[in-house]
């Protein structure tokens, strides 16, 4: 996504439109069209889970898959979803292969990954992270919506 908003940016010489593509990919999230498998976070287990004192969201996930049977080892990637609920974010991780795309959070993707990957780039250009988020369905336009860069 990093790469595309650069390149719209230098290419096309248009920040309205990079914040167009990023309102387009958030509405496609929000949809459930983005594909699940693009949802999956990674991260490699580099010691054996009863060594980690932190409570991490993959080693937590690994754990799960673990208690399914799954043999798992320093190394392993884990790859893991967010999913709705309450809690700290470990507790809301589940491994991919056990989690439903019904179940994803998908504002967590939006909030956390989504808005704060885009606006890395887009605040050089004076978007401000608000302006990211796609207007509502029926939500008014501002006058200044409608003078694009």
């Amino acid at each position: 996504m990093q790469e595309r908003i650069l390149e719209i940016i230098l290419k096309e010489k248009a920040t309205t439109k990079a914040v167009e593509y990023v309102h387009r990919i958030i509405k496609d999230i929000r949809e459930r069209k983005v594909p699940y498998r693009d949802l999956v976070i990674w991260k490699t287990l580099t010691r054996p889970i009863e060594e980690y004192a932190v409570r991490a969201a993959h080693v937590e996930a690994a754990k799960l898959l673990q208690r399914e049977g799954w043999e798992i080892s320093t190394g392993d990637k884990i790859g893991y979803v967010i999913t709705m609920g309450e809690g700290k974010l470990y507790q809301r991780a589940k491994p991919y292969v056990l989690a439903d795309y019904k179940e994803v959070d998908v504002e967590y993707y939006v909030q956390k990954q989504i808005i704060p990957v885009a606006s890395r780039i887009l605040q050089m250009f004076n978007v401000k992270k608000e302006e990211l988020l796609p207007p509502k369905t029926g939500e008014k336009k501002r006058l200044t919506d409608f003078f694009g860069s």
